[in-house]
C-alpha cells in the first residue's frame, strides 16, 4: 500500500442509499444503524444537495491512477520530468486530481522537480 505524502488531500467516497422501492419489508430487516434508517435519507445528502461535492466527485479510477503514477515516481521508473508531464496531460485530458502535480512539456529541466518537492512534502 502506498503511503500518501502530507499535503495531498484524498477526497472522501460519497455514498448514497438505494431507493425504498428495492429494500425488503421483513420484519428481521429491521435497520440497525442510522445510515439505514429512513429519516436519514432526507437530511440533504442523499438527494444531491451536499455542497462540499457539488463540483467533484471521488473517482477511484482517478485515484488509482495518481497512485500509480506516484509508486513509479517513488521507485524511480519516471523522472520528474516524466511524472509533470504526464500529469499535466492526464489533468487537460480530464484527470482533475492530476491537475496540481503536471507542469508543462516546454519548461525548463530544473523546475519540474522543484515543482514536486513541496507538493510531495520535500524541502522546498
Amino acid at each position: 500500500k502506498l503511503e500518501v505524502p502530507t499535503g495531498l488531500k484524498l477526497r472522501p467516497l460519497r455514498l448514497t442509499m438505494p431507493p425504498k422501492a428495492s429494500r425488503s419489508s421483513h420484519s428481521w430487516e429491521t435497520p440497525l444503524h442510522r445510515w439505514e434508517a429512513s429519516e436519514f435519507e432526507n437530511e440533504g445528502w442523499a438527494d444531491g444537495e451536499d455542497t462540499d461535492f457539488e463540483e467533484e466527485t471521488f473517482n477511484a479510477d482517478e485515484q488509482s491512477f495518481i497512485d500509480h503514477m506516484l509508486g513509479m515516481y517513488y521507485r524511480r521508473k519516471l523522472s520528474a520530468k516524466d511524472f509533470c508531464i504526464a500529469m499535466y496531460f492526464a489533468g487537460r485530458s480530464g484527470v482533475g486530481t492530476a491537475t496540481r502535480f503536471g507542469l508543462k512539456p516546454d519548461s525548463s529541466s530544473g523546475h519540474y522537480q522543484r515543482h514536486l518537492d513541496p507538493l510531495l512534502g520535500y524541502k522546498a
